[in-house]
């Protein structure tokens, strides 16, 4: 399984040096493995660790004052649950685990430390959050224009790509650990809708469903039905 020390996913973005990877490795962390259903962020409240996810699936959410729910991210292994070393150490946003799920949680103090004074440390960290704010503009299109088939062809094959470049999808089979309520959620559908527009699409031999898992049956025509390109970032290098 792949690992994801916070030092191994910022050597992704970034070429570390020794020093670098000593400095990361040096900050002490808290381990926790939480069940599904767990909260781990409330929105707007103070946060004094960055938590990264290591293992499951955790999500992060807002809801609306009648209880309505906007979902912002599915975070997945190597994913970060809000990011406040930026700005102001607060929630933006709420966050649950959607399956039982095992987050480091590094304490932000050291880490503005080193962003001050590393500075491909502080590029690593800068191409991390160019990324995410990439993969949430990325979403604009498809909740403003496309169709439901479309907002599900994409949501598909974005979190194939995802779920690849983390090592945790092979032959362009994906695990799906989550409702089609919460995938409603994330689309701007009702899970009725979802479950009816899944099925339309496995019938036209797009994909394929088995228990917790889909399968890509033709990429690249679902890829030209909708313009999809997944942007992974370059690590930076000198």
């Amino acid at each position: 399984m792949t690992s994801f020390t916070l030092c191994e996913r910022l050597g992704r973005l970034a070429d570390l040096t020794a020093s670098d990877e000593k400095h990361l490795d040096g900050i002490e962390h808290i381990e926790r493995t939480v069940p599904a259903r767990t909260e781990i962020l409330d929105a707007h409240t103070e946060m004094q660790y960055l938590p990264l996810v290591v293992d499951g699936w955790t999500v992060q959410y807002q809801l609306a004052p009648d209880g309505r729910r906007t979902v912002h991210c599915i975070a997945i292994p190597g994913d970060v649950v809000d990011n406040p070393l930026g700005r102001a150490a607060m929630a933006t946003c709420s966050s649950q685990a959607l399956t039982e799920a095992t987050l480091r949680f590094y304490p932000i103090a050291p880490l503005r430390g080193l962003i001050r004074r590393e500075a491909r440390i502080a590029a690593a960290f800068f191409a991390w959050e160019a990324s995410y704010f990439a993969m949430l503009r990325g979403r604009l299109l498809p909740l403003t224009q496309f169709t439901a088939y479309e907002r599900l062809v994409h949501f598909c094959l974005d979190l194939l790509a995802r779920l690849e470049e983390v090592g945790l999808a092979e032959n362009d089979t994906f695990p799906l650990p989550i409702s089609q309520a919460l995938i409603g959620d994330y689309l701007g559908m009702h899970e009725v809708h979802v479950n009816r527009t899944f099925r339309r699409i496995e019938r036209d031999g797009y994909i394929e469903r088995t228990k917790g898992h889909v399968r890509v049956c033709d990429r690249d025509a679902l890829s030209a039905m909708i313009g999809f390109h997944m942007l992974v970032p370059a690590p930076i290098v000198d």
